[in-house]
């Protein structure tokens, strides 16, 4: 897979590889079957790994995506994989559509440091998404170790003040954890990530990243949604 095309071979490869997880086998074990029977390269492998699961996963997620206006809830933002999800976006990198139905890149969870310039357009673009959805109150969960995360998640606090939001964040070094802390009890929690586990841990998902990909006018690179049939709600049609 060079760039944005996609094989045949990839696309064997992504159905034997959830028959197999849909059938319990180990994560790791299938992906390296399918790898070595496909003679896949590394990202063809992380683009495997990031946006195919099991058919239950699938079901389960699909039970948890709430696509509405946020009025009484408290959104709990995963700071760095919205932004630089939204990052990636604007530099105009690969987005696919995962079979879970949520828009992931394959560029990593790490900002590069030409990443920095894009980092004022890309809150104000968070800012207005979560703006037309309205929440109680925002609660950033900010990873401490990431250089100039206290300027990044005040820039936010700044941004979301000019628009009459309310916003919190707490700056930690485990920032999964602490947003699997929040997202695992009702308490009018929405948690806004794609990260797989943190959305299998959550109750209600909001998919933040879908609404910023449709405001950009970016269409994914492949949709596996649609070659899986997964039933994605159609959030575009219900964001104001």
């Amino acid at each position: 897979m060079e760039n944005s095309k996609i094989t045949d071979k990839v696309i064997e490869a992504a159905y034997d590889y959830k028959y197999l997880l849909s059938r319990g086998y180990p994560i790791n074990a299938s992906l390296d079957l399918v790898v070595s029977r496909y003679m896949l390269s590394k990202r063809e492998r992380l683009l495997l790994f990031r946006c195919i699961h099991s058919s239950k996963y699938v079901k389960e997620i699909g039970g948890k995506l709430v696509c509405m206006k946020l009025n009484g809830y408290t959104l709990i933002l995963d700071f760095y994989n919205v932004v630089i999800s939204t990052i990636n976006m604007l530099r105009g990198g690969e987005v696919y559509l995962c079979d879970d139905c949520v828009p992931r890149d394959l560029r990593g969870s790490k900002l590069h440091n030409d990443d920095y310039a894009y980092m004022p357009k890309a809150l104000k673009i968070v800012t207005q998404v979560i703006e037309a959805l309205k929440p109680k109150q925002v609660v950033a969960v900010v990873d401490r170790d990431v250089s100039h995360s206290y300027e990044h998640a005040f820039s936010l606090y700044i941004e979301l003040k000019s628009v009459g939001i309310n916003y919190l964040f707490e700056l930690t070094s485990s920032p999964d954890s602490k947003i699997i802390d929040y997202s695992k009890n009702d308490y009018g929690y929405v948690v806004a990530s794609t990260d797989s586990l943190i959305m299998m841990r959550s109750l209600r998902v909001i998919p933040l990243t879908f609404y910023i990909m449709n405001i950009l006018k970016i269409n994914p690179v492949y949709n596996f949604a649609w070659i899986f049939s997964s039933e994605c709600p159609v959030c575009s049609d219900k964001f104001v």
